[in-house]
């Protein structure tokens, strides 16, 4: 989710940002996941508990964008919203959008 926010403040649209965010599952490996079990069983959860979070759904990241967008108007007032200063996140979108100078 960190990543969405950043990736919207910085101006990607919301079907770039859904679609990486998909790609994620394809990468997560077998032992990747087999670790995850066992943190869930480590920390007193079931591996169905668990498994949903970990799921990389197209729908779901599309539904938490618009979410976000609807109550804050934008992941930027999202993120001003929870105390991070407007000018840090004026920074943050200079900082992911422009080069710097040589």
């Amino acid at each position: 989710m960190v990543v969405a926010l950043l990736l919207s403040v910085a101006g990607v649209d919301d079907e770039t940002i859904v679609n990486g965010y998909a790609l994620t599952g394809a990468n997560l490996t077998e032992e990747w996941m087999e670790t995850r079990r066992g943190d869930a069983a480590r920390y007193g959860l079931t591996w169905e508990a668990l498994k949903p979070a970990l799921e990389t759904a197209s729908e779901a990241m599309r539904a938490t964008l618009a979410h976000v967008r609807e109550q804050f108007g934008s992941a930027a007032g999202y993120l001003v919203s929870i105390g991070v200063p407007p000018e840090s996140v004026s920074r943050i979108r200079v900082n992911l959008t422009e080069m710097p100078p040589s």
